[in-house]
């Protein structure tokens, strides 16, 4: 069902080593990474709830990414509301980032990331793109390390196939909740 999530993180993030994440680009996967950011530079009060997850998330466009790390570092600063978020982020010279992704285009794909949107629909709707997101990217990263695995078996490869397995199955638990 939709209800409230419980408190604490909602999904683990998956963790990768440094660069894999840009390196697997699933198609069809572009729009989230936007509304991901919109929902949280339109309220900034889900940094406290979802900043972990975003801080583990790697988007494969290098300036959405930078635009990810930003924001993810304006979170430690006191008081920021929507407007403070916005021209600190323009003061960092995100002002076309922002605009790529505070666009009706994005708005068209996750109403929730709206600024009129309710706090409790932006976080609903952050953890479903969230989950829409990240278990493509992780099923990819499944079929690299499998097809890796059959490359060459080894102890690493097999340990990589096992631990993105698990992760994946405990992902997928998860998500099953919010995506439906």
């Amino acid at each position: 069902g939709r209800g409230r999530p419980a408190p604490g993180p909602a999904f683990a993030a998956p963790r990768m080593p440094a660069g894999e994440g840009a390196r697997v680009r699933v198609a069809g996967q572009e729009i989230w990474p936007k509304t991901l950011l919109a929902a949280v530079v339109n309220h900034p009060a889900l940094l406290d709830e979802v900043g972990e997850e975003l801080g583990l998330t790697e988007f494969s466009d290098p300036a959405l990414d930078r635009l990810r790390q930003a924001v993810i570092e304006a979170g430690g600063i006191a008081g920021l509301d929507t407007e403070g978020l916005k021209s600190h982020l323009r003061d960092q010279g995100f002002s076309g980032e922002l605009r790529a992704v505070l666009g009706e285009d994005v708005y068209q794909h996750g109403r929730f990331a709206r600024p009129e949107a309710s706090l409790d629909s932006a976080r609903a709707g952050w953890m479903e793109a969230f989950g829409r997101h990240q278990l493509p990217i992780l099923r990819a990263q499944l079929r690299e390390a499998q097809e890796a695995m059959g490359r060459d078996m080894t102890p690493e490869t097999q340990g990589r196939f096992s631990e993105l397995r698990k992760r994946l199955e405990e992902f997928e638990s998860k998500a099953r909740e919010w995506i439906g």
